[in-house]
């Protein structure tokens, strides 16, 4: 909107300008013609593409925060921590701060009064409303008013020369053109005394008639309204209504005859001694101000002989001001956020989600094609998943994030990924992310030190993600359930700063450990999430990938096949880990230390890798995993060994 109301400035300014520069030396059907330009300015939000030189570059278009670095999640965000009567951590589903730092109310102001609060820019939206209702109804009020008076006390005459209803009437003192669906002309009494005014009066209004100025006084005041708050528009509407009443007495002379000009302005005088009708009313007035008068009588006598040069360098420098104006500001990767959501979470974490917003929407505006981007974004909800994953001073909250971004010109490369789009009532698209199947959430890690809480934005995924790292690997369990195991291993991640490292020998593809890397730590999270539940205060500390042998391999051709992997590994840890024992694992001491292998238990993991050659290169991908006890579910044959069900898993995960 600050782009439409600086542009709207620039050019009613660059209009009242020239008028006054130019003095006269245009002429005046021409100048009056130049309002149309401010009008549709002034009626229409939107900008007409863009450029470079756009007045609208001016705006600055920030986020809104600025007082965080774009990488919060390596620096984080520190918060006063404030104890209560329980100061342990409180990252239970019902509280709606998932973490022992502040909940602050998105919206400032004072707890526990029950009361709606604005931010600033819903308190200007307001008030901007509440003024142009005011001032429509101002507006409104003035037309109904002079046309009860005019309705009481017209008397209809017949006038030659004219196809227009002719009134005569007391509520006037100078002719005047009214109506906007059958605009009449209506007169003062005394002047059917006079023949020759009542012709050239008649004439003018009948000009008006021609020139539709009823229907651009009903615009003239729609903009007043609209931009009550700008007093270069009320100039502007005060202005574009005496240019058109010259722009009127131009034309009407012409009909006249240029013999007929000097007596026009004679009669001028004697017509416009009167009190003219209301300014803002969608009559026309032959009346007006002496200064305007005398602007119109002096062009009437004048008759300057306009130069075509002074006309084209009119026409040039307007056509310059509208490439300024009417074009909105040159793609910027920096977009507004504004937060549209109810209930209270911690500042930090709503800050640091604006920033990875912000990141999104500056990532589309710089790879997506040219004239397509995002110009605004919206932050709409932020709800906690209600999961507990804390221990003592520090825990991992996860976050459901639904925000909508405002896109024009062509959001189409958007909609590929899945966005759902509905129409902006100022142009464009608003994208919403939320309600297609890969529903962000995005996970922070908080910790508590010397009375102060620091958030991290530490990790970022989706419900597709979720679902199918978690709910399709055989873990069992609702939604939340996945999401607990996804925050345990991000918690185990930066909490305990668990490194795998690699120790085996064998000659694996590259691709291979890669992944399985990935799968333990999504293990290692599954570890701390059962230490967690059985009230254990162990912790996994370090991890180990021991050996990655083949058990299975099937050819499908000569160009694909499937190759199954024994993932062997160890971690380390601290404290009580007997929850985890309990599930088969088994432990030895090394150095003094703890560790723990799957060994034979039944949680031994493989992992199954399709291989294909293109291009004489072999290429690896990952298509599943098990341990024995998903294959003796599935393949479980009385008397079938443990090899025979990974035969029998790699057949199946090679197809037909």
């Amino acid at each position: 909107m600050m782009e439409w109301i600086l542009s709207a400035c620039v050019l009613t300014a660059a209009v009242i300008g020239l008028r006054y520069a130019l003095g006269g030396r245009i002429d005046p059907r021409l100048q009056y013609a130049l309002w149309a330009l401010v009008l549709v300015r002034l009626l229409i939000p939107v900008n007409f593409g863009w450029a470079p030189f756009s007045v609208g570059n001016a705006v600055p278009t920030l986020a809104a925060s600025t007082s965080v670095p774009a990488d919060s999640a390596a620096e984080g965000i520190t918060v006063p921590s404030i104890q209560t009567a329980d100061p342990a951590p409180a990252a239970s589903p019902e509280a709606a701060d998932p973490a022992p730092a502040p909940t602050v109310p998105v919206s400032p102001g004072e707890e526990g009064q029950g009361l709606p609060t604005l931010s600033l820019n819903q308190g200007l939206t307001l008030l901007w409303l509440v003024g142009m209702a005011a001032v429509a109804l101002w507006l409104a009020g003035s037309n109904l008013r002079f046309a009860r008076q005019l309705r009481r006390s017209r008397q209809p005459v017949e006038v030659a020369g004219t196809r227009r209803p002719v009134y005569v009437t007391q509520a006037v003192e100078s002719p005047c053109l009214f109506g906007l669906a059958r605009p009449a002309i209506y007169l003062p009494p005394k002047i059917l005394e006079d023949p020759e005014a009542l012709r050239y009066a008649v004439a003018h209004e009948t000009t008006h008639f021609r020139h539709g100025d009823p229907i651009w006084a009903l615009l003239r005041g729609v903009c007043v309204a609209l931009h009550w708050y700008n007093p270069l528009v009320w100039w502007g509407a005060v202005l574009s209504r005496r240019d058109g009443e010259s722009a009127c007495d131009e034309a009407t002379i012409r009909t006249l005859g240029e013999g007929e000009r000097g007596a026009y302005a004679r009669t001028l005088l004697r017509l416009t001694c009167g009190k003219p009708s209301p300014c803002f009313t969608t009559a026309t007035t032959m009346a007006g101000s002496p200064r305007a008068l005398r602007e119109r009588i002096t062009r009437i006598a004048q008759r300057t002989r306009r130069k075509a040069g002074i006309t084209v360098a009119v026409l040039a420098l307007v056509a310059v001001a509208a490439g300024c104006t009417f074009p909105g500001s040159a793609p910027s990767s920096a977009v507004p956020i504004q937060r549209e959501f109810d209930g209270e979470v911690p500042e930090a974490v709503a800050v640091l989600t604006e920033n990875a917003i912000a990141d999104i929407a500056a990532g589309y505006n710089e790879n997506g094609p040219e004239g397509g981007y995002v110009t605004e974004a919206k932050l709409t909800g932020l709800t906690p998943v209600p999961i507990e994953v804390s221990t003592g001073d520090a825990g991992v909250a996860v976050y459901r994030v639904e925000y909508r971004l405002h896109v024009r010109n062509g959001p189409a490369y958007l909609l590929a990924g899945g966005a759902q789009a509905e129409p902006s009532p100022t142009g464009g698209m608003w994208l919403t992310e939320w309600t297609s199947a890969g529903q962000p959430y995005y996970a922070f890690y908080w910790e508590e030190k010397d009375g102060e809480t620091t958030w991290q934005l530490v990790s970022r995924t989706n419900s597709d993600s979720l679902a199918f790292d978690y709910g399709n690997h055989g873990l069992e369990g609702t939604f939340e359930d996945h999401v607990a195991t996804f925050a345990w291993e991000v918690f185990a991640q930066h909490h305990n700063g668990v490194s795998i490292t690699s120790t085996f020998s064998e000659e694996v593809p590259q691709e291979v450990p890669e992944y399985v890397q990935s799968f333990l730590t999504q293990r290692i999270g599954e570890f701390q999430k059962t230490l967690a539940e059985a009230g254990s205060d162990g912790a996994i500390t370090q991890a180990e990938l021991t050996a990655l042998p083949p058990v299975v391999t099937q050819e499908a051709s000569d160009t694909d096949g499937v190759v199954v992997y024994r993932v062997d590994y160890r971690l380390q840890g601290e404290g009580n880990l007997a929850p985890l024992l309990d599930q088969g694992m088994a432990a030895e001491t090394i150095d003094g230390a703890t560790w723990l292998t799957p060994g034979n238990s039944p949680s031994q993991p493989y992992c199954a890798f399709l291989w294909t050659i293109r291009d004489g290169e072999r290429l690896w991908t990952w298509i599943g995993d098990a341990t024995p006890a998903d294959l003796q579910s599935r393949y479980g044959d009385q008397g079938a060994s443990l090899q025979a069900q990974l035969d029998a898993f790699a057949a199946e995960m090679l197809g037909p």
